[in-house]
């Protein structure tokens, strides 16, 4: 008797350890994922876009001071054909500023509030909220020959001067 309790106990525990796990086992999403010429990006990092000779570093962030119908932005433009923001490298940027970077930042919302336009220097182009951890920019409205690279950093300085580009990926 005390054995079959045991053997009871132990598998009530299986069983509610089982049910704790989530049901849902789907791989997670890779970001950016990229469907055409729309571009669903991860917010609270940085998205490279290329176009022409411009390279964009877009950082977008959620603003609490518009809801979840608006954000932040701020980008890095290069247009000197590199992927180097930082002179001669990261770890040595601080006694070498790069002349060539320029920068910009802006806020936008849609729907009702306003047009969901991103304006980076060398782009415009459309956003869309999606979700509170991601959103989606709309490069094929933008211009032709855009395109993303497929991974998205953290900090400027994990991929400046170090991007494969046999890894870029053709938005539109």
């Amino acid at each position: 008797m005390t054995k079959l309790l045991v053997l009871l106990v132990a598998i009530g525990s299986l069983l509610a350890v089982a049910s704790a796990e989530p049901k849902d086992s789907a791989t997670p999403a890779v970001f950016p994922e990229i469907k055409g010429g729309d571009v669903k990006v991860e917010y609270h990092r940085f998205t490279l876009i290329k176009h022409d000779n411009h390279i964009i570093a877009l950082h977008l962030l959620p603003d609490p001071r518009h809801g979840w119908d608006g954000i932040t932005y701020r980008w890095y433009g290069l247009s000197d054909g590199t992927d180097t923001f930082f002179l001669p490298t990261p770890e040595e940027a601080d006694s070498a500023p790069n002349p060539r970077v320029t920068t910009g930042a802006g806020e936008t919302d849609e729907g009702e509030k306003g047009n969901g336009e991103i304006i980076t220097g060398a782009l415009t182009f459309k956003w869309s909220k999606g979700s509170d951890k991601a959103g989606w920019l709309y490069l094929s409205e933008a211009g032709d020959d855009i395109q993303v690279y497929p991974k998205q950093f953290d900090r400027l300085d994990e991929f400046s001067g170090k991007l494969d580009s046999r890894l870029w990926k053709r938005a539109n």
